[in-house]
């Protein structure tokens, strides 16, 4: 989970779960740039992008990233038995830094509006 606030209520909730306060990247590490609301409001920013609200403009934090791999190799999991995938349209960079064979199963959310990322993401995952 990227954003702080979400991290915070993820930790308050004491699921026997690892959590990283990250955000998923193609590389090992990096940052990227996200709009600073939580949940569903918050999103990558791209370069030159201006996100704004109501007419004002919205915060921008940096981010720190790590790639799925990375993530699972720091946290002692080589393996997974299921993958439940939702990046707000960053499906297929996140598999695209992961080898689909390291879960059992991939659940990833498509909602029919970028057929050639769907299919980007089917070819990544078969």
């Amino acid at each position: 989970e990227p954003n702080q606030a979400s991290f915070s209520l993820l930790k308050r909730a004491k699921r026997h779960a690892k959590l990283a306060n990250t955000a998923i990247c193609a590389e090992v590490a990096g940052t990227v740039r996200m709009t600073k609301e939580g949940g569903v409001r918050a999103h990558v920013v791209q370069d030159g992008e201006q996100p704004q609200a109501h007419g004002k403009k919205r915060a921008i934090l940096n981010v720190p990233c790590h790639s799925l791999s990375h993530i699972m190799r720091s946290n002692d999991f080589p393996t997974a038995h299921f993958l439940s995938l939702d990046v707000e349209g960053f499906e297929a960079h996140v598999l695209e830094a992961v080898d689909p064979a390291s879960f059992e199963v991939i659940m990833v959310e498509t909602d029919g509006s970028d057929s050639a990322k769907e299919r980007r993401v089917r070819t990544l995952i078969e």
